[in-house]
């Protein structure tokens, strides 16, 4: 029988293999948490300096962390769910364009993928509103459904029913997938702006 590695001794083989990593790819590791930090940062404090901060570090590394900043921004460019998901995605565009040389063209971006948000959020209120009238609907032509339900005669609330409330999971679920994909598209066409 052949001798049972650790994980640990199987990942330090596999590093091996590769070679040794150039200065380059070594401040890019080191860099890249150190963008996410910051960017952490100015996401939490409205007062916080981002362009100060990253005027610290030199090249190359500024350029790492300016990357680790931008990946940790766009991450965090997301569909509201809440009134506070809202302003983090705002304050995550901001911290993008913040790190942006074409002004113009990265604020034309964030322009569409603040429409899309607003559209987004007038989409799920209206469709929410549909489902609750439909489903109100269903169960005042069906009187029977309340029985099978457990539910008996009177006022219902119908967004504490467990059916309601997995039928809007679902239908919100696909909702959000179809402007998930817009927004992902709209973060690429952002990345890809100097």
């Amino acid at each position: 029988m052949g001798e049972i590695k650790s994980a640990f001794e199987k990942a330090m083989e596999r590093v091996e293999k590769l070679g040794k990593a150039t200065p380059e790819e070594l401040a890019k590791l080191e860099s890249l948490p150190l963008g996410n930090g910051l960017a952490a940062r100015f996401l939490r404090e409205p007062d916080f300096d981002l362009k100060g901060e990253l005027a610290k570090f030199p090249e190359p590394k500024r350029k790492f962390v300016t990357e680790g900043a931008r990946e940790t921004f766009l991450s965090n460019i997301v569909l509201p769910q809440t009134g506070p998901g809202r302003e983090s995605t705002k304050r995550a565009m901001q911290g993008v364009l913040n790190l942006k040389t074409n002004k113009a063209k990265a604020q034309a971006v964030v322009a569409k993928m603040e429409h899309l948000l607003n559209y987004y959020e007038q989409a799920r209120q209206q469709t929410y509103a549909k489902l609750k009238e439909a489903f109100e609907a269903k169960l005042r032509e069906n009187p029977a459904l309340l029985q099978q339900m457990g539910l008996r005669g009177g006022r219902v609330e119908i967004e504490t029913l467990p059916q309601f409330q997995m039928e809007a999971r679902r239908v919100m679920a696909e909702l959000g997938a179809q402007y998930e994909r817009v927004l992902d598209e709209h973060k690429k066409e952002l990345k890809s702006v100097p």
